[in-house]
C-alpha cells in the first residue's frame, strides 16, 4: 500500500506559532501531531509513503526521521508554491502506480480509533468507489460532508441527507488517476463534486478525531486527551497510551505503560505555556 501525507500548510490559524514551526511538528502530548496519523499509516502496513512540503520543509523531514518510522520507503516532495492536495497528486502519479487504492492523509490531525482499515477497503472495493472517505457521527463546527442513505456523497446535502464528520482520511482507486482534468486541484469542489454517485463515506462510530486548526481547537483536544489518560482502562486512554509508547522514549512511561497524573499534568501547562 502506498500513502500521501499532507504536511505542506501554513496553518495560518495557529499564527503566530507556526512562523517558525511546522503545524504538523507541533507538540501534542509531547509527540509531533503528525505522528497520530503516521500511526494509522503504520498499521495499516503502508510501504511507500510520500510526504508533501512547503512551509518549514527541513523541519519536516527532521521530524519524520527522528520518530524512525516502519515504513521502508519514505520520500518527500517539496512544493515552492502551495498545491492543493488534489494538484499534489497529480503531480506525482507516476509514485502512485502499480496500486490499486492508496491513502491520501492529513497530517495535522490527532486519531484515537481501534484499527478500522481492513473494513473501509472491504467496503470500498464491494461498492466499486471511486473514493471512500472515513468519518464519524457529525458534530457542530467540524468539517463535514454529506450522504444519501447509502452512504454515497451528496455535493449538496438537504433534509433527506445526513452530515458526517469528515476525518481527514481517504481511500483512492487508482481509476480516478484517468479521470482527472488538468483544472482540477480541489478534492472536493472539482472532483468529488463531478464524481460523487460512486464516492462513498465510511462511518466509524467510536472514531475519536481531533481538528488542530486553531489555538482554542489544540487546548481543547489536550485537555480531553489529558482526560481519557485520567483513566487508564479507558479505551480511549489503551489507545493513546500505544501511540504514546511507540513514539516516546521508555524514560517518559510507566512500567505499566501508563502516564503519571503529575507528568500529565506539567506536560498540560508547559504546552499550554508554549502557546502563551
Amino acid at each position: 500500500m502506498k500513502a500521501l501525507l499532507l504536511c505542506a500548510g501554513l496553518g495560518s490559524r495557529l499564527h503566530p506559532y507556526t512562523r517558525n514551526r511546522s503545524k504538523v511538528a507541533l507538540p501534542f502530548l509531547n509527540i509531533p501531531i503528525m505522528a497520530y496519523p503516521l500511526k494509522i499509516l503504520e498499521s495499516a502496513k503502508v510501504s511507500h509513503l510520500l510526504v508533501n512540503t512547503h512551509h518549514q520543509a527541513k523541519q519536516v523531514k527532521k521530524t519524520i526521521e527522528s520518530l524512525k518510522l516502519n515504513i521502508p520507503h519514505i520520500s518527500f516532495f517539496h512544493e515552492p508554491a502551495l498545491l492543493e492536495g488534489l494538484g499534489t497528486l497529480k503531480e506525482n502519479l507516476n509514485f502512485f502506480k502499480g496500486e490499486e487504492d492508496i491513502i491520501y492523509l492529513n497530517g495535522d490531525s490527532v486519531f484515537l480509533c481501534d484499527d478500522f482499515f481492513s473494513q473501509i477497503c472491504l467496503q470500498h472495493k464491494k461498492k466499486k468507489a471511486l473514493m471512500t472517505f472515513l468519518c464519524s457521527p457529525f458534530k457542530k463546527g467540524a468539517s463535514y460532508l454529506w450522504a444519501d442513505s447509502e452512504g454515497r456523497v451528496v455535493p449538496k446535502g438537504n433534509n433527506s441527507h445526513q452530515a458526517y464528520f469528515f476525518a481527514g482520511f481517504v481511500l483512492i482507486n487508482q481509476e480516478c488517476f484517468s479521470l482527472f482534468n488538468k483544472s482540477d486541484n480541489h478534492l472536493f469542489k472539482d472532483f468529488v463534486n463531478r464524481h460523487s454517485h460512486r464516492c462513498f463515506i465510511y462511518m466509524q462510530k467510536d472514531l475519536k478525531f481531533f481538528e488542530i486548526g486553531s489555538l482554542s481547537g489544540y487546548m481543547q483536544a489536550l485537555q480531553t486527551c489529558a482526560k481519557y489518560l485520567e483513566n487508564p482502562l479507558s479505551k480511549e486512554a489503551k489507545l493513546l497510551n500505544q501511540i504514546l509508547s511507540r513514539y516516546l522514549s521508555s524514560e517518559f512511561m510507566q512500567s505499566s505503560n501508563h502516564f503519571h497524573l503529575d507528568y500529565l499534568r506539567r506536560q498540560f501547562f508547559s504546552q499550554a505555556k508554549f502557546f502563551k
